[in-house]
């Protein structure tokens, strides 16, 4: 069907009193954020493979030292993607703040 999307348009993030160019800024800066934590994921797992796999063929170790440092890996790839989200709900908190204090009990 011509014209039919399966996504909606995109939209500046936020309300309030920010202008319009403040949202396209902030959305925009999410978007770079959830690119860079792939990327930051993916090289964190590949760096800890990688070295592990070299020290287990220059110390001649079996895979053990693969198995630490790919794990090692996957814990920085975890943590980076905590940091994300814990950056991104933080405006969303705030902004729920503000609308608490705004209505008052």
């Amino acid at each position: 069907m011509p014209g039919s999307n399966k996504f909606p348009p995109l939209r500046p993030l936020g309300g309030g009193s920010a202008s319009g160019q403040d949202k396209w800024r902030q959305t925009l800066g999410v978007l770079m954020s959830l690119s860079a934590v792939g990327i930051e994921m993916g090289a964190a797992i590949g760096i800890g493979v990688g070295l592990g796999y070299y020290l287990d063929r220059r110390l001649g170790t079996g895979h053990w030292l693969l198995l630490f440092f790919g794990v090692s890996g996957l814990v920085a790839a975890g943590r980076a993607l905590a940091r994300l989200i814990r950056r991104l709900q933080k405006p969303l908190v705030d902004e729920e703040k503000g609308e608490d204090r705004e209505h008052g009990p």
